[in-house]
């Protein structure tokens, strides 16, 4: 199994004690979403656009047994890909983030068919 992290700066994984048990280094795979955005009214003189993200950009295709460390919006845009993780951050007094005690992946789909009857 590979974990590679898809992210521009490393992913510490802490412990209870924000201690760096384990360190992923960029890779330099940055997958994005194309952003199209538009201006709108200033808003007490303050620029103002209206954002959205498109598709995703530079994210690898699938491979079994590889993970991807990604942000949280490359995440959310690929709610099929299940080689996605997301790191479940922690931070300190400040709330500076210290490091990530582990990471979330979108669950498979399970469904549950039942056999039904009917008559006529």
């Amino acid at each position: 199994m590979e974990i590679i992290n898809a992210t521009p700066h490393p992913v510490d994984i802490v412990d209870s004690e924000q201690k760096i048990i384990r360190s992923f280094p960029p890779s330099g795979i940055l997958p994005r979403l194309v952003e199209n955005s538009s201006d709108l009214d200033p808003l007490d003189g303050i620029p103002i656009t209206s954002k959205s993200f498109g598709e995703i950009q530079n994210l690898p295709e699938e491979r079994e047994e590889v993970y991807y460390i990604v942000s949280a919006l490359v995440f959310n845009a690929a709610p099929d890909r299940h080689d996605l993780l997301v790191p479940n951050v922690v931070r300190d007094s400040q709330g500076k983030i210290v490091g990530a005690s582990g990471f979330s992946r979108i669950a498979k789909k399970v469904f549950n068919l039942r056999r039904t009857s009917c008559s006529i």
